[in-house]
Formats: C-alpha cells, sequence, structure tokens
C-alpha cells in the first residue's frame, strides 16, 4: 500500500560518490514587499529549474459547511485570468514551452501550485504562476465544482480506502478541522458558489501567506526580478493562523461493514512541529514499517504471515495542528483481526520494556536518513519539501538541521515516546470488514 503521507526531507541529494551540500550554505533568501517569502536552491546539474508557490492553506482553515472549498482552487488556478483568457491557455502555454509536472495539490496544511522548465523559461513561469494564484475569473466554477463532487465520489464514496480514512477521522476527533478530509463533504461541495471562493481568496491568498521556492539552474538575480515584477503586487494580506485542535476521542475500536479486502488502522494522537519528539516518531515510523526487516512487517508479514502489507503514517492527516501516528495493516484472507491487533499492541508495548539495542537503533536511523537523502535527488522533491517546512514546520532551516535532530534519537527516546502515547486512552481502532 502506497504510503499517506509526505516523508521528511533533509537533504538536496544523495549521489552516490558525493557527500550532500549543507543547505544552509547554499539557500539565498528573498523577502518581496508585500511580504512573500522566495528560497532560492541553485543546482546546475541540467539546464532546468522547478518553481513551486506554497499557499498556507488547506482544508483545515475550511468552516464546517465549506469544506472542500480550499481544493477548489487547484481547479480554477488553471481556468486561467484576465490576461490568460483562452479556454486551456495555461496548459497549452506552458507544455509548449516544455513544462513538466505542471499541476497542484491541496492537503490539510497547504496548496501548492508547481511545474518544471527549462531554465530559460523562468520568466515565463512566473508570470503564468503568479495570474494562476492572484488574478482568477472563475471561469467554469459550476463545473468545476460538478468534477470535484465527482472526485469525492471516487476517492471517498465509493473506495475502500477512503471510505475507512473517513471513518477514522469522524471517530479520532469529536469536532475541529480534522474531522472531514480534504476534498470535503458531499452536501457542502455542492452548495459551494463563486461568492464562496471570492471571500476565501480574498483571507487566504495573500503574499504574507504564500512562499515561493524556485530550484534548478537559476541565476538569483534574474529569479528576484521576475519575481519583484510578477509577484510584487500581490496584495500583502496576513499570514493565516492556525485552527484551534479539536476534541479528540482515544479509547475506542470501530468496525465498519464495506464490500472490500479487510483492513484495520490503529492510530495513536500525538504532537507536532515544534515538538522535538516529531523525530523520534520519524525513528519509529521506520523501525516499525519501513521495510522487510522492519518490527512489524518481519513479524507479521515474514514470520506469522498474518498480513500482506503494513504502513506507518507518522503526521496524518496534516501537521499544522497535533495529528495521528497510523498503524495501517492488511490482512492475508481469513487472518484474525484480533492477532493482528495483538501483535502490533505487543510490539508496541516492547518499545516501553525492552529497550532497542544500538546496533539496531543505529542501523534504523542510517536508514531513515539515505532514504531521505536518496528521495531529494529532484528538484522538485526538495522545492515543495522546503516549501512545506517554511509553511508548517517552523521555517526551512528546521528541514537543514533534522539530520542532526535523527541522529540524536536514543533508545531512552523511544520509549520515553512509546509510554504516553502507545497506550489504551489514546488510541482509535477503525476495522474494515465485509
Amino acid at each position: 500500500m502506497k504510503r499517506l503521507f509526505l516523508v521528511l526531507v533533509i537533504f538536496i541529494s544523495f549521489p552516490r560518490s558525493a557527500v550532500a551540500f549543507d543547505l544552509q550554505s547554499r539557500l539565498i533568501e528573498h523577502t518581496l514587499s508585500n511580504g512573500m517569502k522566495w528560497l532560492i536552491v541553485q543546482r546546475r546539474t541540467a539546464p532546468v529549474f522547478s518553481g513551486a508557490v506554497i499557499v498556507r492553506v488547506g482544508g483545515a482553515d475550511e468552516t464546517t459547511g465549506k469544506t472542500g472549498l480550499a481544493h477548489m482552487f487547484e481547479h480554477m488556478a488553471f481556468k486561467g485570468s484576465r490576461l490568460i483568457s483562452k479556454p486551456n491557455e495555461v496548459w497549452e502555454v506552458m507544455l509548449r514551452n516544455g513544462a513538466v509536472g505542471l499541476n497542484a495539490f491541496t492537503n490539510k496544511d497547504m496548496t501548492v501550485y508547481h511545474a518544471s522548465l527549462p531554465a530559460n523559461r523562468f520568466a515565463l513561469w512566473s508570470f503564468v504562476a503568479s495570474q494562476m494564484i492572484s488574478d482568477l475569473t472563475y471561469r467554469d466554477f459550476d463545473i468545476e465544482r460538478s468534477v470535484v463532487a465527482e472526485e469525492r465520489r471516487s476517492s471517498a464514496e465509493n473506495d475502500p480506502d477512503g471510505r475507512l480514512i473517513e471513518e477514522l477521522l469522524q471517530t479520532a476527533y469529536v469536532d475541529g478541522v480534522y474531522r472531514w478530509s480534504t476534498i470535503g463533504l458531499k452536501e457542502d461541495i455542492v452548495g459551494l458558489t463563486v461568492d464562496d471562493a471570492r471571500a476565501f481568496h480574498r483571507q487566504h491568498y495573500g503574499a504574507a501567506n504564500m512562499i515561493g521556492v524556485v530550484v534548478g539552474d537559476v541565476d538569483v538575480s534574474t529569479v528576484i526580478t521576475n519575481v519583484e515584477k510578477h509577484f510584487g503586487s500581490i496584495p500583502a494580506g496576513s499570514r493565516t493562523r492556525n485552527p484551534l485542535p479539536g476534541t479528540t476521542a482515544g479509547g475506542i475500536q470501530r468496525r465498519v461493514k464495506i464490500n472490500a479486502e479487510p483492513a484495520v488502522i490503529m492510530a495513536f494522537h500525538k504532537p507536532t512541529y515544534p515538538d522535538p519528539r516529531q523525530a523520534v516518531f520519524d525513528v519509529l515510523t521506520t523501525l516499525l514499517c519501513d521495510g522487510q526487516s522492519s518490527r512489524l512487517v518481519r513479524r507479521l508479514v515474514v514470520e506469522e504471515r498474518l498480513a500482506r502489507d503494513i504502513s506507518c503514517a507518522e503526521h496524518f492527516p496534516g501537521e499544522r495542528l497535533p495529528n495521528l501516528f497510523l498503524v495501517w495493516i492488511e490482512p492475508n484472507h481469513r487472518k484474525s483481526m484480533a492477532a493482528i491487533e495483538q501483535i502490533v499492541t505487543e510490539e508496541l508495548e516492547r518499545l516501553k520494556h525492552d529497550p532497542i539495542t544500538d546496533d539496531e537503533l543505529r542501523t534504523v536511523v542510517t536508514k531513515a536518513t539515505s532514504d531521505l537523502m536518496y528521495l531529494l535527488d529532484d528538484n522538485m522533491d526538495l522545492a515543495v519539501e522546503l516549501g512545506r517546512y517554511e509553511a508548517v514546520a517552523g521555517g526551512w532551516r528546521f528541514l537543514a538541521q533534522y539530520p542532526k535532530r535523527l541522529q540524536r534519537v536514543t533508545a531512552a527516546d523511544l520509549k520515553k515516546v512509546s509510554e504516553p502515547f502507545f497506550v489504551d486512552a489514546n488510541r482509535v481502532i477503525v476495522e474494515r470488514t465485509r
């Protein structure tokens, strides 16, 4: 099963014959007069660049009755502006000029608009990207609202995993913005209006709530000149404040009948950034779920053959508020769900009473670090992750310092985190049964 989270990123690249360079010494910051911050990293490996604009607004910034509104802007952004006025012109212009990875995504924390282009097309990208986020025409709003409603049907209502996730959120949260998924609720989506969208845009799409990131073969002065020209006139607005955390529930086990293969999610409430224990949860994810030698995979999949797949997520459904540590298990045919849950519980209890050896801890930290370094061998991955850290984790420097945070995790830290968080009163179990 695919991972349910964006893994943390700590290096720019990890080529086999080189050491990743120092991010803090290579990244250039530039802040426009309207408050929009730009992060620029030169990489001369190929004559291309990746650009991303991160707006610190997502499903967590919606209100009851208007869920799914943040996601609508992915669709509206590609409908053009007053200056990009022809149908499909955004797509046609960008693709004709060599754009790849032209897209956008929304989660509970942020909305990201991104593309990669040849290095000599930076001026074009900065113009088009600025138009996509600042000068929307809301063309075909009703059509796109229907498209989003269909997305909800396919990703939540008719998808067994999506339905299980929604059951989890509604079980783990009594109220608050984490109670609904980013796609929104069906009854809310169909009622969204252009006026709702305009008000949401005025509130959240100010320059002070945006981060621009450019990674690749670019000239810094050219980048600054173009972003000043194209983004500098966006109204400043203000930085979106985090909503209040919702009321959480624990000590609950729920079974949901869905015509699909069985699955179970065991979820534990936990803190988020800048809590220093986040690095410990990252190490726990690798220790428990990452690869054949990880504890839960080895025991449930390899040895006992009770499950066919296991994954962990350490900050679901978002990162701006306290969130959930998940263990997702897909049992083998007709295997006992109770036996699986018992083994997971045993392995989590083991963390409290049987300290990890120095050798195993060293192996786990090394694996976590190398996995993350390999991941960032791509300009776009680096651009998005830099923006994500700047938007939700207290700044991009937190990213640059993350290797040391991982390496400082001790066996005692694993015990200290496991004792208060991996307990029945803090746990929600949601099972999917036929």
